[in-house]
């Protein structure tokens, strides 16, 4: 692809730019969800998980984290495992 393109062009290029074609793009694909609970609006605990396809990285995790709150100070503490 030409590297010397609109901002826009280039978002909508990079949609097809894949050298083995959509099946290719498809593996770009990465997923990411988590959950998140507070325990009366001082405590929060957390996990998520993250997923990205073995050709392209590999990287499959999950993880923790734990959130204190006083008054309008917030500190969050991220506990991640990996595979």
């Amino acid at each position: 692809m030409d590297p010397d393109v609109s901002v826009f062009r280039g978002m909508i290029q990079s949609f097809y730019d894949a050298p083995n074609g959509f099946k290719e793009e498809m593996q770009e694909f990465y997923y990411g969800f988590g959950l998140e609970y507070w325990f009366n609006r001082m405590a929060a605990f957390r996990t998520g998980y993250y997923y990205e396809n073995k050709n392209k990285g590999n990287r499959q995790n999950v993880n923790f984290g734990v959130g204190i709150r006083y008054k309008f100070v917030d500190v969050d503490f991220p506990i991640p495992l990996y595979q």
